[in-house]
């Protein structure tokens, strides 16, 4: 009875200090509450790719920098996104990020943005032709964009994503301007290339795929001006292809040295 007493008392004693740590407790139970809430309403994209104009190439445009190819790397996926989340949401931005084959030893810096981490390409480029497939002599396969209008039609994907909506189309890029191993890492044919879908909200969804690489006049069976946009808006030729090892990486550039011997 002594003991009830006792406790009976500093409770009595400590309500105000009682009363406080208990309204903070239910503060801090309400946040977390509300944070998990939120969570769960948010909505979630939910991204595959589909057979079609997935690939990307690496073209030459003829030009030297110091002593190597200028080259750029083109991308074109055909992607299917769907909101499997609790509430809607737009497609704001598309970006891709992949690993350059460069070595630690000869740039330290661009090996730690873009091999150790990701070189990434935060914007689509504008593709001068829309993508299709001859199917026979009088039909076309056509494929729409997800957020560029149709050359041809005006057209495009709806990018606003009510709960259990998908939609799909064509994002393409154009890598600027590089020379060396400013490129995409191949292994056997393919690159590893994370697709990074932005919502209206600001949240991103993910996914890492396997890209093949293909040769110029392959991709162009799907879109006859594939790799032109910068060519047009600079007034240049078109690009070309450029020798590749067995895994599809560029081939480093021969010393001139060894190129100007004569043979013994």
């Amino acid at each position: 009875m002594e003991s009830f007493q006792q406790f009976n008392n500093a409770l009595n004693d400590n309500q105000g200090t009682l009363s406080l740590f208990l309204f903070v407790v239910t503060i801090f139970f309400g946040w977390i509450t509300g944070i998990f809430s939120a969570i769960r309403g948010r909505p979630k994209l939910r991204i595959k790719t589909l057979p079609g104009p997935t690939f990307y190439s690496v073209g030459g445009t003829e030009a030297k920098h110091e002593g190597y190819d200028v080259h750029r790397s083109i991308f074109a996926i055909y992607l299917s996104i769907a909101n499997v989340g609790k509430s809607p949401a737009s497609i704001d931005n598309v970006e891709i990020g992949y690993h350059w084959p460069i070595s630690f030893f000869r740039n330290p810096t661009l090996w730690f943005n873009n091999r150790f981490l990701r070189h990434w390409i935060t914007y689509q480029t504008v593709s001068v032709s829309d993508f299709y497939h001859r199917i026979d002599d009088d039909n076309y396969k056509g494929y729409p964009f997800l957020t560029q209008r149709s050359v041809l039609t005006g057209e495009t994907a709806d990018t606003y994503l009510n709960v259990g909506q998908s939609t799909n189309g064509v994002v393409y890029f154009e890598q600027n301007d590089s020379f060396g191993a400013c490129f995409p890492l191949a292994k056997n044919g393919y690159a590893k290339i994370k697709i990074r879908v932005v919502d209206s909200f600001g949240q991103r969804h993910s996914k890492v795929v396997s890209l093949q690489r293909v040769s110029l006049e392959e991709a162009r069976k799907y879109n006859p001006k594939f790799g032109m946009t910068f060519s047009g808006m600079r007034s240049e030729g078109s690009l070309i292809d450029l020798p590749i090892d067995r895994n599809g990486n560029l081939l480093p550039p021969q010393p001139e040295e060894n190129n100007n011997k004569k043979p013994k």
